[in-house]
């Protein structure tokens, strides 16, 4: 019997080579800082949904909803019952941001900011979509091992590394957008300052930066 003594193909070693670097393990801290963020900051957004009227006004008062194709049987829900899915929303970013029961919470919300983005074509708005997509990436990745109530009930997944593919996953999925978005934003109309003069004078009467978005080199430079 003979003995094959040639090497491993390249591209078997390439394979390996990946794998290996997406296994690696790297620091947790900017992926849990990315869960308590996220959490918060959705939890804030449903408060602010409520608060201002816009659940009101795009979901319980309109007869109509535009929605999307083959998503017809998406419907408000009836009564007060879009009032509640947002106060689940918010109860469920707050679990999400202390890691409170994570898998099942994230899971649970990406069903329920997914139900609200096909409920209304009209509304849609690309940020929405990037949530939609990063909540639904929340169920898969390991962001309830450090700084969270399942670390603390359960000390046995507790670690300060998580794998390489998990930080890149979240990088590009919220990279990816920015740089189409920029590059949709290179024409004559946003280099000359619009929409973004608009969107700044209406928030001029901001506290102390207010009175800079009147001011041409500020739109530039958000521009």
């Amino acid at each position: 019997m003979s003995i094959d003594h040639r090497s491993p193909r390249p591209r078997r070693i390439g394979i390996d080579r990946l794998a290996n670097t997406l296994l690696t393990p790297v620091d947790a801290a900017s992926l849990v800082a990315f869960r308590i963020d996220f959490g918060l900051i959705l939890a804030w957004w449903c408060f602010d949904e409520l608060r201002s009227g816009r659940v009101h006004e795009l979901y319980v008062m309109p007869r109509f909803h535009f929605t999307y194709y083959l998503f017809d049987f998406v419907r408000p829900w009836p009564g007060a019952g879009m009032y509640v899915h947002f106060v689940a929303l918010l109860v469920l970013a707050l679990c999400i941001a202390f890691g409170f029961f994570y898998r099942s919470t994230s899971l649970l919300f990406a069903i329920g900011f997914t139900y609200f983005f096909l409920l209304e074509r009209t509304n849609y708005q690309n940020h929405y979509y990037l949530l939609m997509l990063l909540s639904w990436l929340l169920t898969v990745l390991p962001l309830n091992r450090l700084l969270s109530f399942d670390a603390v009930e359960n000390p046995g997944i507790r670690t300060e590394t998580a794998p390489t593919w998990a930080l890149w996953l979240v990088r590009f999925h919220i990279g990816l957008p920015y740089l189409f978005g920029g590059i949709a934003k290179i024409d004559a109309d946003w280099l000359a300052g619009e929409p973004m003069r608009q969107i700044l004078v209406a928030d001029a009467t901001c506290p102390v930066v207010g009175a800079w978005f009147r001011e041409e080199w500020c739109v530039t430079l958000f521009a």
